[in-house]
């Protein structure tokens, strides 16, 4: 049974990109789309001093410039036009340089992207500050972070990733900042089109059509992106749309306004997790033929950018959050078999997000010396619903209740912050960036709950409520040092509070488990330490050592744990229960082979080498679970390529080394179910091609895991069911590109 698509409006767009894609007037009407460079940042804000460079394949955010500084930070600016071919989204080629990342993999969708670094957890990226063009892009950034939704890579025009210390300016979350910054219309035409048609492996099918340019002062950008497909994996079918406008008027020679607006649509079929002896039976199987899941999303945002003077820049975001997340399926382990009447469970959520982030940043001297003053303001608010029920009988994508709701919330987020970050010259080369960030987050929960049986999701209890508020306010101080030699080379630093807000789930009862009225924030400290050379012709490197300690983690105490407190709490209680210290090595380099050999090409092309790996080392210090290692935190991540690279085309084979992980904190060894144990080692292989055939036209190809490995990098325990996640073996992807 195919999945239904998401939308009458996404199905005529997704006709008409494939219409587009034939049509012989293409030829007379495509302009090449001159694009920004990573390098290029925002050309009318150079009276801001600018005191780092990004040149090389791997550029660097500028430790100052009119969205703020960040001296000291380690920091990228990914572009996702080396990641091989970007029709399937895959996280795994896209982060592939920036070392450390670790991804979960779970279909070819490329819907969502599951990521953490330095030992955190990678579930749908929630340790992570996650944006797109500045907006918040995750369901709730406080209550509940979890991001539904990334951005299509080909209308993506970099990423920006900030780790550790970024949560002075950009919000407390322990991993770091990422923003994807998307495409704008081309800058030397009134209108450029491009076109991308694509096939694979599993019935894929991919389309892309942009089309934008520069009228006067305005510049414009619309897309739509359709991706559809069986999987690579049995009942794994998805289909999905993107649709997006962005428009940049210059309204004079100091104020930039900009309005745009994203809307996603998608749906997926999820096969569910294996046991240990079905993944080593057939990793494609599939065990869930009517389990679903879909979650419509749209963004809409205004940003207005004004100069107040020549040193003084003023940033002002509007923007909203307006999703879904919504899911029906058996929710059983894989050692039950769905017989077409297994009774099914559907959960609904909803989002209603709107936030306003202001900031200036100043340029200024401080006792004859020249330094950079950052501030800024946000206020934002957020209403989460969520509810659950017995679903409809059948095997379709219907989101009816079948019987009374044993779950029924509302769930209601304030958040206001205030920071200030001053970057000094002390000395030729030497800066000093003290931050300071107030953060005060206010949450209400009301509604109620009831007992409910795991297997026919029937209530089975009286109806409880599940009200309650907390309010809480946090400092966070920080400090980074950049010193810059006369060579280029730079050693940076920074030390940095943060914290991850108490979510929904883990501080209003919603069901036996009791919640300890003194459960607070996780709280913690990040730390670099690094070298970094990004100007050489020959050999650009990144090196830093890291430290994080990551306190107050939430976890449930069983009632046998609790001694006295065992009555009160037969079914244990939810609370801060310990620590866990995080460190290791980060390390980035690429070496030009061709400048290497004086300059020699290959068929008109330079060819690179390069690598990123992370060691880490990550334990519980504290708590129940001392001397533990923290789970989904591998020692080792490498990943390592050769490039060949000439005008319009590149040649890219890529390996990935992952080690073990343990997939829960107690670091279970192993449980023929799948769902928890130890998950082995993987090494995956990507080769990717691009081609120029005539002007304006080039054939993109990829074979991703090229060796077809069997591999897996999650084990769930519910969605997208539990049990053993398999990785995609090989996939092909082949297609022609237009005007790109």
């Amino acid at each position: 049974m195919k999945a239904p698509c998401p939308s009458l409006a996404l199905r005529c767009a997704f006709r008409l990109s494939i219409a587009l894609a034939v049509s012989p007037l293409l030829n007379a009407v495509v302009v090449a789309q001159a694009r920004d460079t990573a390098v290029s940042r925002r050309d009318s804000l150079a009276t801001v001093r600018v005191t780092a460079t990004r040149l090389g394949p791997l550029p660097t955010l500028q430790q100052i410039d009119a969205s703020g500084t960040r001296v000291g930070r380690r920091t990228e600016v990914i572009d996702p036009s080396l990641a091989g071919t970007p029709a399937l989204n895959n996280t795994r080629q896209a982060f592939a340089r920036a070392p450390g990342v670790m991804v979960w993999e779970q279909d070819m969708s490329g819907v969502q992207s599951s990521i953490a670094v330095r030992g955190r957890s990678p579930n749908r990226s929630w340790e992570l500050n996650t944006r797109q063009d500045g907006a918040d892009i995750a369901s709730d950034p406080f209550g509940y972070p979890e991001a539904y939704y990334t951005p299509p890579l080909e209308a993506v025009e970099r990423i920006e990733f900030i780790r550790g210390a970024a949560s002075l300016q950009h919000g407390p979350q322990l991993g770091g900042m990422l923003n994807y910054v998307m495409r704008r219309g081309a800058a030397d035409a009134p209108f450029a089109l491009d076109v991308a048609q694509r096939g694979g492996t599993g019935g894929l099918y991919t389309a892309h059509v942009g089309a934008g340019g520069q009228a006067g002062r305005l510049n414009w950008y619309a897309f739509f992106n359709g991706r559809q497909g069986d999987g690579w994996r049995q009942l794994g079918e998805f289909r999905q749309g993107t649709a997006a406008v962005r428009a940049d008027l210059a309204v004079s020679e100091r104020t930039t306004l900009r309005a745009s607006a994203t809307r996603r649509d998608y749906v997926l079929r999820q096969p569910g997790g294996l046991s240990e002896a079905q993944f080593a039976a057939d990793a494609r199987q599939g065990r869930r033929p009517r389990d679903w899941f879909g979650a419509p999303w749209t963004i809409p945002q205004l940003t207005l950018e004004h100069r107040l003077g020549s040193a003084t820049h003023l940033h002002v975001s509007g923007f909203g959050l307006y999703g879904e997340r919504n899911s029906i399926g058996v929710i059983a382990g894989p050692a039950i078999a769905d017989s077409g009447t297994n009774p099914r469970r559907v959960d609904r959520d909803a989002y209603r997000n709107a936030g306003l982030e202001a900031r200036v940043v100043h340029g200024t001297t401080v006792a004859g010396r020249s330094a950079t003053l950052a501030a800024g303001v946000r206020a934002s608010t957020g209403r989460t619903t969520r509810m659950r029920a017995r679903g409809a009988e059948g095997g379709s994508f219907v989101l009816d209740e079948a019987a009374p709701r044993s779950l029924d919330l509302v769930f209601d987020t304030r958040n206001a912050a205030a920071f200030a970050e001053l970057s000094l010259e002390v000395a030729p080369g030497l800066l000093l960036s003290p931050g300071l960030r107030v953060e005060r987050i206010a949450m209400t929960g009301a509604g109620h709950w009831a007992p409910a049986s795991g297997t026919t999701f029937l209530v089975t209890g009286p109806v409880r409520p599940a009200t309650g508020a907390r309010t809480s306010t946090v400092a966070l101080g920080g400090l980074g040092l950049s010193w810059r030699a006369p060579s280029g080379l730079e050693v940076y630093g920074n030390v940095a509070q943060a914290f991850r807000p108490v979510t929904f789930a883990e501080q209003f009862p919603n069901d036996l488990v009791a919640v300890d009225p003194a459960r607070g924030p996780a709280r913690g400290v990040n730390a670099d330490l690094g070298v970094r050379r990004v100007v050489s012709r020959t050999l650009t490197f990144d090196v830093s050592a890291f430290w994080l300690r990551y306190a107050d983690r939430s976890g449930v105490v069983s009632g046998a744990a609790l001694g006295a407190d065992s009555l009160r709490f037969p079914a244990g209680l939810r609370r801060n229960v310990g620590q866990s210290t995080h460190y290791g090595l980060e390390a980035f380099g690429e070496l030009d082979l061709s400048a290497l050999a004086g300059g020699a090409r290959l068929a008109g092309g330079s060819v690179s080498w390069w690598t990123a790996t992370r060691r880490t080392v990550a334990s519980f210090t504290g708590g129940p679970l001392r001397g533990r290692q923290v789970e989904y935190a591998p020692g080792w991540i490498v990943r390592s390529g050769l490039s060949w690279r000439a005008p319009g085309a590149q040649v890219s084979l890529q390996g990935s080394y992952v080690d073990g992980v343990w997939s829960d904190a107690a670091n279970t060894r192993f449980r023929a179910d799948g769902v928890q144990g130890w998950i082995p080692a993987y090494r995956v292989v990507d080769a990717s091609v691009r081609v120029p055939l005539v002007r304006g036209i080039a054939f993109e190809g990829s074979v991703n895991n090229l060796l077809d490995a069997r591999y897996a990098t999650r084990r769930a325990t519910g969605y997208p069911g539990p049990g053993l996640v398999p990785g995609d073996g090989r996939v092909v992807v082949a297609g022609l590109v237009v005007g790109r």
